[in-house]
């Protein structure tokens, strides 16, 4: 699985590498920085060279198993489009406003072209792409996917 971060030049980088290299799976993360979100999607599809490739902000601190348990996941749902693994911060043990982390089918991505409309909402016009054409994705529930900010409230 390739697995791509997206950088906005947050101070959080560092951690997310660091938490990517320690991965039970192991990953090559390949880093955009100062690229439109859109941008970098459009390329990620292009240059994916996986059925599925996961896409991460650089403020993202990956669980060791994150990698290995979206692999599995993948692979028992080779057809869907895109899965949604909902985000938890361990810090304040809520999933509530931490988002989630995606990956995307390759294969059905290289039909689409991202579009970024200045806000956070480039993935919900991905989504509204699936629904108006009825496919459906997957959002998981119970991910092993952790967000902890080890540093950055201090």
């Amino acid at each position: 699985m390739r697995l791509y971060v997206v950088s906005h030049n947050r101070s959080t980088l560092p951690f997310c590498l660091q938490a990517i290299s320690q991965q039970t799976e192991n990953v090559i993360p390949c880093v955009y920085t100062y690229v439109e979100s859109k941008d970098a999607s459009n390329d990620m599809v292009k240059h994916a060279d996986s059925a599925f490739f996961l896409r991460v902000d650089d403020d993202m601190y990956l669980h060791k198993d994150a990698v290995a348990y979206v692999k599995r996941v993948c692979a028992h749902n080779k057809e869907a489009p895109m899965i949604a693994f909902k985000l938890y911060d361990t810090a304040i043990e809520t999933a509530d406003w931490c988002g989630t982390v995606k990956a995307y089918n390759t294969a059905f991505c290289r039909n689409y072209t991202f579009e970024d409309p200045g806000d956070w909402s480039m993935d919900v016009r991905f989504m509204a792409y699936l629904q108006q054409n009825s496919v459906q994705f997957i959002m998981d529930a119970v991910s092993y996917t952790h967000l902890t900010l080890p540093t950055i409230y201090s």
